[in-house]
């Protein structure tokens, strides 16, 4: 048996056919879920402490991986091995506007003349086109009550849902996007 110390929290122990033997160990029967080979890796685990100088700490975890040789057996132990955290993503802003989905584009365009003739100023205003059904995303917390009722004679208004844009925003095909809307498009 050697024992080599790769870094600061690497060891690397290699273990011949006759060690494997002499410590009733297979590698293919090798895991730290049989009490027999858990223990023999504790004790390894505690002679190669011992030879290299490596704090064997109770509370950390370790990283234990075997890998068969010709001549028997590789084993690395990695102290306070740190385990990757997995990366959450979170939808830090609801946003907040409304969503109007139009069945056809005669009440699309007619919901848009509407409110060029009224003049309502709109802010953040997008147009989309997914599938047959036209949507616009208004992002105002507040319509104004004409062009709620406008909107509304032509097609559905509801509040907008975060996802249901993004994906809107990815499948869809942007037909326009005004940062003030103030009634013509161009």
């Amino acid at each position: 048996m050697t024992v080599e110390q790769i870094d600061s929290s690497k060891v690397l122990i290699s273990l011949c056919n006759e060690d494997l033997t002499e410590y009733s160990l297979r590698f293919d029967t090798m895991s730290f879920n049989d009490p027999h080979s858990r223990r023999i890796l504790n004790k390894l685990l505690t002679i190669a402490c011992g030879k290299t100088g490596i704090k064997q700490e109770k509370d950390k975890s370790m990283l234990v991986e075997a890998m068969p040789h010709s001549n028997g057996c590789l084993i690395l132990l990695t102290m306070n091995h740190k385990k990757k955290k997995r990366t959450v993503y979170r939808i830090k802003k609801n946003s907040s506007g409304w969503c109007c989905r139009f069945k056809n584009a005669e009440d699309f365009l007619c919901s848009l003349e509407k409110l060029s003739e009224k003049k309502e100023t709109l802010y953040r205003v997008s147009a989309y086109l997914f599938g047959e059904s036209y949507y616009m995303f208004i992002e105002q917390s507040k319509l104004p009550e004409k062009t709620t009722e406008i909107l509304s004679e032509f097609g559905r208004l509801r509040k907008r849902e975060l996802l249901f844009s993004k994906r809107l925003s990815e499948g869809g095909k942007l037909l326009f996007f005004k940062p003030k809307f103030t009634g013509n498009l161009w």
